[in-house]
């Protein structure tokens, strides 16, 4: 079919005395050119995969207990598309570069950019928070607030304007 596109990416991680080769197919169906990937990068461990595309759209990957395949966390828009009106420029929304950051939470921070502008993200899956009717104390009703279902988030710490020519 004409309408679709095979890439495959193939990259050797090397992390202490072991090597692991890996493979990223992805299946463009009817896909726009705003899909096609612009940027990928590696966490430092090798557990967790990044991917940018031309659209702005970040898709983070992890690699569950050392297995073999990366599993999608989930995806978040890092730019839109800009005008500059001191160079009369339209900024892409392209993302050029993702580069995790070293951490020891249980959140990934990467760095994200596009032609003009840099956004630290704090992403991972994290537990809703529910609330939920807790009984009543001397005929006033108290909400309990629960833990609820895990849900994958994405949170810009900072951004960088103008940070890059």
């Amino acid at each position: 079919n004409d309408a679709s596109l095979l890439l495959v990416l193939s990259f050797a991680v090397a992390h202490r005395h072991c090597t692991m080769d890996w493979k990223l197919n992805q299946e463009l169906v009817n896909g726009t050119e705003n899909e096609t990937l612009s940027a990928i990068s590696f966490s430092e461990d090798g557990n967790y995969l990044a991917t940018g595309d031309k659209g702005g759209i970040v898709c983070l990957y992890n690699r569950p207990n050392g297995e073999d395949g990366y599993k999608m966390l989930g995806s978040f828009r890092s730019h839109e598309p800009e005008f500059d009106y001191l160079k009369s420029l339209e900024i892409e929304e392209k993302i050029n570069k993702i580069k995790f950051l070293k951490n020891s939470t249980k959140h990934q921070f990467m760095l994200t950019t596009n032609d003009k502008t840099i956004k630290l993200w704090k992403c991972g899956n994290e537990y809703a928070r529910e609330c939920v009717s807790g009984g009543s104390v001397k005929g006033l009703s108290v909400p309990r607030v629960i833990k609820g279902k895990k849900t994958f988030k994405s949170t810009p710490r900072r951004i960088f304007a103008n940070a890059h020519a």
